[in-house]
């Protein structure tokens, strides 16, 4: 990649060792405002970057696991979920420059009804915003990642 922003931000996903959570429901039948703290693990490959993700939800200390790979192109990064493990990855968004500090999603992630879209913000410390849209969904799910 040529272009400093995504070479920053690139730099700073590989040494992400620790995410909150703020998730939010702004939908009148089903409102909540959840947090959440994890640890992150990353295993680097050629132009990939796989977070495997450990948490728990602070407001009922409930346990997750989440897996994302992120990737490395010309002129973009990539995001993916491994739901289905690592040889089915599930592309979510490719990212590209908006302006000096925010990568902004290309287009639109559809999963049933529902339309995600997302931003990925370095200022200096590196935030992903992914806002979910549909009939019964109106989410902010906002994730602040921390480095080395």
């Amino acid at each position: 990649m040529n272009d400093s922003l995504l070479n920053t931000i690139w730099e700073s996903l590989s040494r992400v060792f620790k995410v909150t959570t703020h998730a939010i429901s702004h939908h009148p039948q089903d409102t909540w405002d959840r947090k959440a703290q994890g640890s992150i693990r990353v295993v680097k490959e050629k132009d990939t970057l796989r977070f495997y993700e450990t948490g728990k939800w602070v407001d009922t200390d409930i346990s997750y696991t989440n897996c994302l790979q992120w990737g490395q192109k010309e002129g973009c990064i990539t995001l993916e979920h491994l739901r289905y493990g690592e040889l089915h990855p599930v592309f979510l968004f490719s990212f590209e420059k908006k302006d000096e500090k925010t990568l902004q999603s290309v287009s639109n992630h559809f999963c049933g009804k529902d339309v995600y879209r997302a931003t990925l913000v370095f200022q200096p410390s590196l935030s992903l915003c992914v806002e979910v849209t549909g009939p019964n969904k109106q989410q902010t799910i906002q994730s602040f990642y921390s480095s080395i």
